[in-house]
């Protein structure tokens, strides 16, 4: 076949001239097309209250997440210093990817994707799985053990993290595509996020906020079917996950944990748009630190099930299992010359598994050193966030977006644990060329309320943490 011979003879070139050709279209004959593309991100950043930078994080820092002042936590490693160092992404996370189509008959093509996102200062693929496995804890101790920014995420080491799936569209019935592929909710948040970063809005930040529904690992969506359609400004987007990646015994997807579904409708005119996105899933699944002070296969009473914990090694993660419930409303305003205003609201629920027993040995090619329920039979707890903001373009190089957000973090049931996350962030954006920008970045996070305190009304997290710096984005 015609295509299949150039495929391979551009392939073959790629090989040879390297990175030198990362910008052409490989193939656009009318028997179909193939893209290579790529953003690289860079900037340099201070963070006032930070563990040291990770070189495996989605986020290399991360101000939107609480971080420990040493309160409470003897012989622990708080985030006591200030960080300064290269940021692999400050608007964009780093990535490379290839996207193509087969033209077929009666206007339907077939069409693929895959990307992964990199860290462009350490050359490392995103693996925020490496990094929570990289600072196991103390059972029981807060904050002991962390030495490097780590956190749960949707990008964990796979090949092809961001995005791999295939499929076919129409332009009259819409398009269908299978594998891994964005939660719709995720979709949403890309397009009403005030201020667009992957590092400096929390939206951006956080895969629980920005379209996870609660859990960042449910932003991406695995082993999933999703159906798209839009129609005169109209948008009708759904999906449906069958399962995580787990390993049960050897089996990937033996665990039988991890479906889900998400929906996301729309109006989308010439100076407004509205955007309404729900998603649930059961037994969701969130990594969190291994225990490093554990003996070989102990039992512990834990949220009222018994968890069983497989002796500490290297580079382990533990994971928590919750159900979830959320939806999001949001809406833009464009029709002021050179504004741009957006306004939404989202409420997320996790609560207690629907299982509370699982075998699940490694996910993501991580080993798994325990499985614990993330809450109690009939525990619940609600997060709300009101956010809002914009951008305006003083001319066609300069621009300027400003987005406040605030999350309020309700009280689980039957407890007190209540706090308040307040965010304001900004970017300043100079179009240097017509891919290329030069920004100025900048965000503050106020943290406040019992789900920060000890028992003694103590701040265990240092109240506000404030990071800046300046990078530049290329787009391939």
């Amino acid at each position: 076949m015609k295509l299949k011979q150039s495929l391979l003879a551009l392939l073959a070139t790629a090989t040879v001239a390297g990175a030198a050709h990362a910008d052409m279209s490989l193939i656009n004959n009318d028997q179909g097309s193939l893209d290579f593309y790529s953003i690289i991100d860079v900037a340099v950043v201070t963070q006032d209250h930070s563990l040291s930078i990770s070189p495996s994080m989605p986020n290399d820092i991360y101000p939107f997440q609480a971080q420990s002042n040493g309160v409470g936590n003897p012989g622990g490693v708080g985030a006591t210093h200030s960080v300064t160092g290269l940021l692999g992404g400050g608007l964009s996370d780093s990535r490379v990817g290839f996207k193509g189509g087969l033209n077929m008959e009666q206007g339907t093509k077939a069409i693929f994707n895959v990307e992964t996102g990199f860290n462009p200062v350490s050359g490392q693929i995103n693996n925020a799985a490496g990094a929570v496995a990289a600072n196991p804890v103390i059972k029981g101790q807060h904050g002991s053990g962390n030495s490097s920014v780590n956190a749960d995420s949707s990008l964990n080491g796979q090949l092809f993290n961001r995005a791999a799936f295939f499929g076919f569209e129409n332009k009259n019935w819409g398009k269908v595509t299978f594998g891994l592929q964005n939660n719709p909710m995720k979709d949403l948040f890309g397009s009403y996020d005030p201020v667009a970063s992957d590092s400096f809005s929390p939206f951006g930040e956080s895969g629980a906020y920005g379209g996870g529904g609660g859990v960042s690992e449910d932003a991406r969506m695995e082993n999933s079917v999703r159906y798209q359609y839009t129609n005169s400004g109209f948008l009708f987007d759904a999906a449906y996950q069958f399962g995580n990646n787990t390993s049960s015994n050897g089996v990937i997807g033996g665990s039988g944990v991890g479906d889900g579904y998400a929906f996301r409708l729309g109006y989308e005119a010439s100076d407004f748009g509205v955007q309404f996105s729900y998603d649930n899933f059961t037994d969701a699944l969130k990594a969190v630190n291994a225990w490093s002070n554990v003996a070989a296969n102990t039992t512990y009473a834990i949220n009222g099930s018994n968890v069983l914990a497989n002796t500490f090694a290297p580079g382990q993660i533990g994971l928590v299992a919750v159900n979830t419930d959320s939806w999001v409303l949001a809406g833009k305003y464009t029709g002021i010359k050179n504004l741009n205003l957006k306004l939404g609201y989202e409420s997320f629920t996790i609560g207690a598994p629907s299982d509370t027993q699982y075998n699940i040995s490694s996910i993501w090619g991580t080993p798994v050193q325990f499985v614990q329920p993330g809450f109690a039979p009939g525990v619940s707890q609600t997060t709300n966030i009101w956010f809002g903001g914009g951008d305006y373009s003083f001319d066609p190089r300069w621009n300027l977006s400003l987005g406040y957000y605030n999350a309020s973090i309700g009280n689980s049931t039957g407890s007190n644990n209540s706090g308040t996350i307040a965010t304001f962030s900004g970017i300043l954006t100079y179009h240097l060329y017509k891919n290329a920008d030069l920004y100025l970045v900048g965000t503050t996070n106020h943290f406040s309320g019992a789900a920060f305190e000890n028992a003694q009304g103590q701040m265990l997290f240092w109240s506000d943490v404030t990071a800046y710096g300046a990078g530049a984005r290329v787009k391939f």
